[in-house]
């Protein structure tokens, strides 16, 4: 049975899914909960008024690349005619449109999702998508294959310094900016 979601319901979801842990005050908790009730309600304006329907969310994909498996999951595909985009939600903030861009470009994450895809389905995708939540600016970059075979390689030695046990840190903004221990790790660059 196919129904309808509204802001009513999206918005009573989250109040009812909301747990107060892990805020530094309450106030704290408050101006987090205003801005993810914020996001939501502009994220559902924006889905009403494209009209845009997904074809996959919260698709699972695993490949073999040498040794190696990847797994993971996409957060959302769209497939419109010969147009395939793939689209990740993020919570971090972004500032601006150049700097959506740019973290969409820089994406390791969002280009072994294109290589899972193009293993998957014999088929590259055309684009790749960061949608931020926070701020509603959505970034967005094409997929190459010199960019595909940048993540084949990267991957690649992340596996081999798994395998050696060698975890020494390579500092790089991108992974730097979603990294959880950023702010207490001495080799950060954030």
């Amino acid at each position: 049975m196919e129904r309808d979601v509204t802001l009513e319901d999206m918005l009573r979801i989250f109040k009812n899914a909301w747990r107060n842990r892990g805020f530094l005050t309450r106030e704290h908790e408050e101006m987090r909960f205003n801005a993810g009730q914020k996001a939501l309600t502009r994220f559902f304006i924006e889905q009403e008024k494209s009209n845009a329907l997904p074809t996959y969310v919260e698709e699972d994909f695993s490949f073999m690349q040498g040794n190696n498996r990847i797994s993971g999951r996409w957060d959302r595909i769209d497939v419109s005619g010969d147009e395939v985009c793939i689209i990740d939600y993020k919570t971090s903030e972004v500032r601006s449109q150049k700097s959506a861009d740019e973290k969409t470009r820089k994406s390791l994450q969002l280009l072994i999702y294109a290589e899972a895809y193009r293993l998957t389905y014999n088929r590259t995708p055309d684009t790749l998508k960061f949608y931020f939540l926070e701020t509603g600016f959505v970034g967005q970059a094409k997929v190459d294959a010199k960019k595909l075979e940048m993540a084949r390689t990267e991957i690649d030695e992340a596996a081999k310094g798994i395998r050696e046990r060698d975890y020494t840190p390579k500092p790089n903004y991108i992974f730097c900016s979603y990294c959880p221990f950023s702010n207490v790790c001495p080799a950060s660059v954030r």
